[in-house]
Protein backbone atom coordinates (compact mmCIF):
# COMPACT_ATOMS: atom_id res chain seq x y z
CA UNK A 1 0.00 0.00 0.00
CA UNK A 2 1.40 3.19 -0.92
CA UNK A 3 1.68 6.07 1.69
CA UNK A 4 -1.12 8.25 0.36
CA UNK A 5 -3.53 5.43 0.81
CA UNK A 6 -6.46 6.22 3.32
CA UNK A 7 -6.81 3.89 6.68
CA UNK A 8 -8.47 1.03 7.19
CA UNK A 9 -11.79 1.84 9.35
CA UNK A 10 -14.47 -0.52 10.04
CA UNK A 11 -17.18 1.07 7.98
CA UNK A 12 -21.04 -0.14 7.55
CA UNK A 13 -23.19 0.21 5.17
CA UNK A 14 -23.95 4.04 4.17
CA UNK A 15 -21.29 5.43 7.30
CA UNK A 16 -19.09 7.08 5.05
CA UNK A 17 -19.37 8.18 1.30
CA UNK A 18 -18.52 5.89 -1.69
CA UNK A 19 -15.01 7.86 -2.77
CA UNK A 20 -12.68 5.31 -3.09
CA UNK A 21 -12.81 4.27 0.58
CA UNK A 22 -12.81 0.55 0.29
CA UNK A 23 -10.62 -2.01 2.64
CA UNK A 24 -7.07 -2.05 1.08
CA UNK A 25 -7.71 0.35 -1.82
CA UNK A 26 -4.67 0.91 -3.93
CA UNK A 27 -5.04 4.64 -3.95
CA UNK A 28 -8.20 7.08 -2.54
CA UNK A 29 -10.65 8.22 -5.88
CA UNK A 30 -9.20 5.00 -7.78
CA UNK A 31 -11.40 2.74 -6.52
CA UNK A 32 -11.57 -0.27 -8.70
CA UNK A 33 -14.39 -1.97 -6.51
CA UNK A 34 -18.04 -0.26 -7.07
CA UNK A 35 -20.45 0.08 -4.54
CA UNK A 36 -20.77 0.98 -0.91
CA UNK A 37 -18.01 0.48 1.76
CA UNK A 38 -17.21 -3.37 2.72
CA UNK A 39 -17.20 -4.00 6.32
CA UNK A 40 -13.71 -4.51 7.94
CA UNK A 41 -13.40 -7.03 10.81
CA UNK A 42 -10.75 -6.30 13.34
CA UNK A 43 -8.41 -9.01 14.99
CA UNK A 44 -7.77 -8.97 18.82
CA UNK A 45 -4.94 -6.77 18.35
CA UNK A 46 -6.21 -3.95 16.59
CA UNK A 47 -5.41 -4.59 13.00
CA UNK A 48 -8.14 -4.67 10.44
CA UNK A 49 -8.76 -7.67 8.22
CA UNK A 50 -10.49 -7.40 4.99
CA UNK A 51 -13.85 -9.32 4.95
CA UNK A 52 -14.69 -11.88 2.61
CA UNK A 53 -14.85 -10.84 -1.22
CA UNK A 54 -13.27 -7.42 0.19
CA UNK A 55 -10.89 -6.05 -2.70
CA UNK A 56 -7.24 -6.46 -1.63
CA UNK A 57 -4.89 -5.39 -4.40
CA UNK A 58 -1.80 -7.56 -5.27
CA UNK A 59 1.36 -7.34 -2.93
CA UNK A 60 -0.43 -6.62 0.66
CA UNK A 61 -0.17 -10.14 1.63
CA UNK A 62 2.93 -10.50 0.27
CA UNK A 63 4.69 -7.81 2.37
CA UNK A 64 2.67 -8.78 5.80
CA UNK A 65 3.76 -12.75 5.27
CA UNK A 66 7.30 -11.60 4.55
CA UNK A 67 7.31 -8.95 7.50
CA UNK A 68 6.04 -11.98 9.56
CA UNK A 69 9.00 -14.45 8.26
CA UNK A 70 11.39 -11.73 9.08
CA UNK A 71 10.64 -11.67 12.62
CA UNK A 72 10.02 -15.50 13.07
CA UNK A 73 13.16 -15.54 11.75
CA UNK A 74 14.55 -13.69 14.72
CA UNK A 75 12.27 -14.99 17.06
CA UNK A 76 13.18 -18.52 16.50
CA UNK A 77 16.92 -17.52 16.43
CA UNK A 78 16.56 -15.58 19.88
CA UNK A 79 15.23 -18.65 21.61
CA UNK A 80 18.07 -20.85 20.02
CA UNK A 81 20.98 -19.31 20.25
CA UNK A 82 19.77 -16.49 22.32
CA UNK A 83 19.08 -16.16 26.11
CA UNK A 84 16.93 -19.08 25.96
CA UNK A 85 18.91 -21.43 24.64
CA UNK A 86 17.72 -25.48 24.53
CA UNK A 87 15.92 -24.75 26.98
CA UNK A 88 13.73 -21.84 25.60
CA UNK A 89 12.81 -23.39 22.03
CA UNK A 90 11.66 -26.41 23.60
CA UNK A 91 9.50 -24.64 25.92
CA UNK A 92 7.85 -22.86 22.79
CA UNK A 93 7.80 -26.13 20.74
CA UNK A 94 10.95 -25.10 18.72
CA UNK A 95 13.47 -27.66 17.84
CA UNK A 96 17.30 -26.62 19.03
CA UNK A 97 20.03 -26.47 16.80
CA UNK A 98 21.76 -29.59 15.61
CA UNK A 99 25.22 -29.66 16.99
CA UNK A 100 28.14 -30.40 14.65
CA UNK A 101 28.63 -34.80 13.86
CA UNK A 102 31.86 -35.77 15.44
CA UNK A 103 34.47 -37.07 13.41
CA UNK A 104 34.59 -40.21 11.94
CA UNK A 105 36.85 -42.23 14.67
CA UNK A 106 39.55 -43.46 12.83
CA UNK A 107 41.22 -45.42 15.70
CA UNK A 108 42.92 -49.07 14.12
CA UNK A 109 42.75 -48.17 10.98
CA UNK A 110 45.87 -47.28 8.44
CA UNK A 111 46.05 -44.27 6.06
CA UNK A 112 48.70 -43.89 3.61
CA UNK A 113 49.01 -40.25 2.68
CA UNK A 114 51.09 -39.40 -1.07
CA UNK A 115 53.28 -36.45 -1.12
CA UNK A 116 52.54 -35.89 2.78
CA UNK A 117 55.74 -34.06 3.74
CA UNK A 118 54.44 -30.62 2.60
CA UNK A 119 51.57 -28.38 1.82
CA UNK A 120 48.12 -30.09 1.97
CA UNK A 121 48.96 -33.53 2.18
CA UNK A 122 50.93 -32.51 5.47
CA UNK A 123 47.70 -31.21 6.89
CA UNK A 124 45.95 -34.15 6.04
CA UNK A 125 48.44 -36.74 7.39
CA UNK A 126 48.07 -34.42 10.81
CA UNK A 127 44.26 -34.24 10.54
CA UNK A 128 43.81 -38.43 9.91
CA UNK A 129 46.72 -38.95 13.16
CA UNK A 130 44.30 -37.20 15.05
CA UNK A 131 41.48 -39.06 14.48
CA UNK A 132 43.50 -42.13 15.32
CA UNK A 133 44.58 -43.46 11.88
CA UNK A 134 48.27 -44.45 11.63
CA UNK A 135 49.33 -42.98 8.76
CA UNK A 136 52.18 -43.90 6.57
CA UNK A 137 53.93 -40.49 5.27
CA UNK A 138 54.82 -40.69 1.91
CA UNK A 139 58.11 -38.55 0.34
CA UNK A 140 59.41 -38.97 -3.08
CA UNK A 141 62.73 -36.89 -1.89
CA UNK A 142 62.18 -34.71 0.95
CA UNK A 143 62.83 -37.04 3.41
CA UNK A 144 63.65 -34.34 6.35
CA UNK A 145 60.20 -32.84 5.90
CA UNK A 146 58.73 -36.30 5.68
CA UNK A 147 60.67 -36.55 9.18
CA UNK A 148 59.29 -33.74 10.69
CA UNK A 149 55.62 -34.69 9.78
CA UNK A 150 56.44 -38.19 11.90
CA UNK A 151 58.08 -36.39 14.91
CA UNK A 152 54.83 -34.22 15.14
CA UNK A 153 52.51 -36.57 14.69
CA UNK A 154 54.43 -38.80 17.47
CA UNK A 155 54.41 -35.54 19.88
CA UNK A 156 51.22 -35.16 19.97
CA UNK A 157 50.36 -38.99 20.91
CA UNK A 158 49.96 -40.27 16.81
CA UNK A 159 51.72 -43.13 15.23
CA UNK A 160 53.29 -42.57 11.93
CA UNK A 161 56.00 -43.80 9.86
CA UNK A 162 57.47 -42.14 6.72
CA UNK A 163 57.71 -44.75 3.37
CA UNK A 164 60.13 -43.26 0.07
CA UNK A 165 58.41 -44.07 -3.50
CA UNK A 166 58.87 -42.62 -6.67
CA UNK A 167 55.13 -42.68 -7.69
CA UNK A 168 55.51 -42.73 -11.55
CA UNK A 169 57.28 -46.43 -11.16
CA UNK A 170 54.93 -49.47 -10.82
CA UNK A 171 57.37 -51.36 -9.26
CA UNK A 172 58.22 -48.59 -6.42
CA UNK A 173 54.44 -48.31 -5.81
CA UNK A 174 53.90 -51.86 -5.05
CA UNK A 175 56.78 -52.11 -2.91
CA UNK A 176 55.80 -49.06 -1.09
CA UNK A 177 52.25 -50.88 -0.35
CA UNK A 178 54.01 -54.02 0.55
CA UNK A 179 56.44 -51.86 3.16
CA UNK A 180 52.88 -50.04 4.47
CA UNK A 181 51.45 -53.68 4.61
CA UNK A 182 55.03 -55.32 6.69
CA UNK A 183 54.76 -52.26 9.18
CA UNK A 184 51.50 -51.89 9.58
CA UNK A 185 49.36 -54.88 8.31
CA UNK A 186 47.15 -53.21 5.84
CA UNK A 187 45.89 -50.20 3.90
CA UNK A 188 42.70 -49.40 4.82
CA UNK A 189 42.62 -45.66 3.78
CA UNK A 190 44.92 -44.20 0.63
CA UNK A 191 45.06 -40.52 -0.18
CA UNK A 192 46.67 -39.63 -3.46
CA UNK A 193 47.44 -36.36 -2.61
CA UNK A 194 50.57 -35.91 -5.32
CA UNK A 195 50.82 -33.94 -8.03
CA UNK A 196 52.79 -31.01 -9.84
CA UNK A 197 52.59 -27.25 -10.60
CA UNK A 198 52.61 -25.66 -14.24
CA UNK A 199 52.19 -22.29 -13.36
CA UNK A 200 52.71 -21.52 -17.32
CA UNK A 201 50.80 -20.34 -20.38
CA UNK A 202 50.30 -23.71 -22.28
CA UNK A 203 52.48 -22.32 -24.97
CA UNK A 204 55.66 -22.40 -22.75
CA UNK A 205 55.14 -26.16 -21.46
CA UNK A 206 57.03 -28.39 -23.14
CA UNK A 207 55.72 -31.96 -24.14
CA UNK A 208 58.54 -33.46 -21.83
CA UNK A 209 56.87 -31.13 -19.04
CA UNK A 210 53.30 -32.69 -19.65
CA UNK A 211 54.37 -35.78 -20.40
CA UNK A 212 56.07 -35.58 -16.44
CA UNK A 213 52.99 -33.83 -15.17
CA UNK A 214 50.21 -36.49 -16.40
CA UNK A 215 52.91 -39.21 -14.48
CA UNK A 216 52.50 -37.54 -11.49
CA UNK A 217 49.16 -36.80 -11.25
CA UNK A 218 47.13 -39.40 -13.25
CA UNK A 219 49.42 -42.24 -13.59
CA UNK A 220 50.92 -42.38 -9.83
CA UNK A 221 46.89 -41.93 -9.10
CA UNK A 222 46.18 -45.45 -10.89
CA UNK A 223 48.63 -47.25 -9.53
CA UNK A 224 48.84 -46.82 -6.37
CA UNK A 225 44.91 -47.31 -6.26
CA UNK A 226 45.27 -50.28 -7.88
CA UNK A 227 48.25 -51.31 -5.41
CA UNK A 228 45.50 -50.89 -2.55
CA UNK A 229 42.06 -52.20 -3.64
CA UNK A 230 43.24 -56.25 -3.95
CA UNK A 231 43.47 -55.70 -0.08
CA UNK A 232 40.34 -53.46 0.32
CA UNK A 233 38.21 -55.88 -1.55
CA UNK A 234 39.78 -58.53 0.38
CA UNK A 235 38.80 -57.09 3.95
CA UNK A 236 35.59 -55.72 2.39
CA UNK A 237 36.41 -52.13 3.76
CA UNK A 238 38.35 -49.37 2.44
CA UNK A 239 38.61 -45.74 1.55
CA UNK A 240 39.79 -44.10 -1.30
CA UNK A 241 40.32 -40.32 -1.59
CA UNK A 242 42.08 -38.71 -4.91
CA UNK A 243 43.00 -35.11 -5.00
CA UNK A 244 44.42 -33.36 -7.74
CA UNK A 245 45.78 -29.54 -9.08
CA UNK A 246 44.49 -27.70 -12.03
Amino acid sequence: MHRGAHRVQEARSGALPHAGRHAFCSRPGACRQPGPPRRVARCRAGRARPAPGAFLPYGAFAFDRRRLRIAAGRIRQRLVTGSGGAAGAARHGLPAERPAPPAPELRGRVALVTGAARRTGRGLALALAARGAEVAVHYRSGVAAAAAVVDQIAAAGGSAFAVQADLRAPEAVAEMVRAVAARAGRVDILINNVGTFLVRAIGEVSPAEWEESLATTVTATFLTCRAVLPGMAARGWGRIVNFADA
